[in-house]
């Protein structure tokens, strides 16, 4: 497998602006990581608008509230794995336990398989304990290692958490990226 080149955007939305700017720097990548598409699983067509030459893997974080039509407080996540179908490559969307994580997995010849995770931590957003939040996405992605054995990993996103930043948030990020050896 040759490099990848792999590009991650917090949309803080998707409308005709997020479009055209994917669609005139999609030929520089390979893989986008999009959060907070604030679609559904009705409207993520729009993400085809970018390009006929990329595949499409979106998570909405919209439905449950969309179903019991309670639409208060703020936008409401998703996330998104872009990807151009010329990869030489099979795939196959990975089943996650949150739409904070969107995955794909590629099957490349003559290597391991890719695991390719599109990331939207939460942030201090007044929910009753933001921590437990950040855990169990932590969790997931732990989840989706742990189920994929044997694989190599991308975790791209959003991880609302600056460089030198001291909280419990930073703190599972570390115990995660060293007890998986994801450092280089």
């Amino acid at each position: 497998m040759a490099a990848l080149n792999v590009f991650s955007l917090n949309c803080h939305g998707v409308n005709d602006g997020i479009i055209k700017y994917l669609n005139d720097v999609n030929d520089m990548f390979d893989i986008i990581l999009l959060q907070e598409t604030w679609l559904s699983n009705k409207t993520c067509v729009q993400l085809e608008k970018i390009s006929s030459e990329l595949s499409v893997v979106h998570c909405s974080a919209m439905e449950i509230k969309l179903q019991s039509n309670y639409m208060r407080g703020r936008f409401f996540g998703g996330t998104a794995v872009l990807f151009k179908n010329s990869l030489a490559c099979s795939y196959t969307p990975v089943t996650t336990i949150s739409s904070r994580c969107c995955a794909v997995k590629f099957s490349f010849k003559h290597c391991n398989d890719l695991i390719v995770v599109s990331v939207y931590m939460p942030c201090l957003n007044g929910s009753c304990d933001p921590d437990i939040d950040y855990e169990s996405i932590v969790g997931c992605m732990q989840g989706i290692i742990d189920n994929n054995r044997g694989c190599n990993f991308v975790f791209g996103g959003d991880f609302n958490l600056s460089k030198h930043q001291v909280t419990s948030n930073a703190y599972y990020m570390l115990s995660f990226v060293v007890e998986t050896v994801l450092y280089g």
